[in-house]
């Protein structure tokens, strides 16, 4: 097995006296892993569908969003910036965030071949993206992502739960993630975002069966959405 925390262990106080509890009440080993590793179990669940345009991966975590540029396949640039959904409705920092990762932008995306698609992953987005009722392919607008913020931000949080079915934790969170996923699309002018349908945990089996099998594979294709 594999089992990885993310953001919120790793900056939690307790974070590692929690993994040593669990490992040993339970028997299972659980590794803190950096935005950077977090970054390489993600990159492992979207490659395999990219081809050679230019892409920025969003991914949306509850304490922190892992930004990815590609060049086709090849990862060129990353970073991790400690704002995520939970902490974008509690708040913190917010104006500070964006105008981090409008610099960080500046710096990378004079090397950059336009236009660049985005690519989203993260519960928050694969709901929205479901609520959007698309028919044929995985990608929705900005436009309609937008359009869909505003439709979900109408209902109360029980509204949520009862009449768009979500979990009480998604509820809470999916109106701030969405923003984040707004304005990083807007930030590098993508006119539109891809949504796979995979994510860390994907990422996390593909290791695991290198691992096991002592080989890469470059090309697989995670079945299922979630």
């Amino acid at each position: 097995y594999i089992a990885r925390a993310t953001s919120a262990m790793r900056e939690s106080k307790n974070g590692k006296e929690l993994v040593k509890r669990i490992a040993t009440y339970y028997d299972l080993r659980i590794g803190i892993i950096s935005g950077k590793e977090e970054a390489e179990y993600l990159s492992k669940a979207i490659v395999p569908y990219l081809d050679d345009r230019t892409y920025i991966h969003i991914d949306v975590g509850g304490g922190s969003t892992e930004i990815n540029i590609y060049e086709g396949k090849n990862r060129v640039s990353a970073k991790s910036f400690k704002m995520g959904s939970v902490r974008q409705l509690e708040g913190r920092n917010r104006k500070m965030v964006f105008k981090n990762i409008s610099n960080w932008r500046d710096k990378v995306a004079s090397n950059l071949k336009l236009p660049v698609i985005a690519v989203g992953t993260g519960g928050n987005i694969n709901k929205l993206f479901k609520l959007s009722n698309q028919k044929h392919g995985n990608s929705i607008s900005l436009a309609e992502l937008q359009a869909l913020r505003a439709y979900v931000s109408e209902f109360t949080y029980d509204q949520r739960m009862n009449i768009l079915k979500m979990n009480p934790d998604r509820a809470d969170v999916i109106i701030p993630a969405s923003e984040i996923y707004v304005e990083v699309m807007r930030l590098f002018k993508s006119d539109y975002i891809m949504v796979p349908g995979v994510g860390l945990k994907d990422g996390l089996l593909y290791a695991l069966y290198e691992d096991v099998a002592q080989e890469r594979i470059e090309d697989i294709q995670f079945l299922g959405q979630y």
